[in-house]
């Protein structure tokens, strides 16, 4: 996240940004560091983590990326801190609920994490981007914008171009059966179970 914040911050300080923007805001020099920027109108960028303090800090839109680690994926302390974290904290953060958007961004780790605990509760009021890595016309929707998945044949791929058929292949190997159903397929199903991804291969 910090890295995503200072490559932010030197688009905008870029001379191309400058030449095509630059007259519309200038960044603040007393609030420009890699975490927290701000500009001359009233704008501000601020990077945080999951469980840290927030008091008093809120946005006009609020994104989370991965909030969930996979490395902390099956932890259940973790899992129970995160979800703690965005009920009792995050959740209420928005500057106006009316205009305000939440963004949760994340590949699938496990049934109950970040993602998997709003679509439980809140599934109505967001709007649901699965991207899978192979395509399932049965999983397939349309979000309330009225974009939909271009695929149309089972099977193809996501992005061929980076990950082609051998490429995913040796990926579904690496990460096993259960994580490849959740990373690849955004579909996680309990450690132990055979997944219809790893039967279909």
């Amino acid at each position: 996240v910090l890295r995503d914040s200072v490559k932010c911050r030197r688009l905008i300080e870029s001379p191309w940004y400058q030449k095509l923007w630059g007259d519309r805001f200038t960044l603040n020099s007393d609030q420009n560091t890699k975490s927290r920027f701000s500009n001359d109108q009233g704008g501000e960028r601020l990077i945080t983590s999951v469980g840290a303090a927030v008091t008093g800090e809120g946005g006009s839109i609020i994104v989370i990326d991965d909030a969930n680690s996979a490395s902390e994926a099956f932890s259940e302390a973790n899992i129970e801190a995160t979800k703690e974290w965005w009920d009792g904290t995050m959740s209420t953060r928005l500057n106006d609920q009316k205009t305000g958007a939440f963004i949760i961004i994340q590949q699938r780790l496990a049934e109950d994490d970040l993602t998997g605990h709003v679509l439980e509760k809140e599934a109505d009021d967001w709007t649901h981007l699965c991207l899978p890595m192979k395509y399932e016309p049965e999983r397939a929707f349309v979000t309330k914008i009225g974009w939909e998945d271009p695929r149309s044949e089972a099977g193809e791929l996501l992005w061929p171009d980076r990950f082609a058929e051998e490429q995913v292949e040796v990926l579904k190997k690496r990460l096993g059966p259960w994580k490849a159903a959740g990373q690849l397929q955004q579909r996680p199903e309990p450690k132990g179970v055979e997944t219809s991804y790893a039967r279909s291969g």
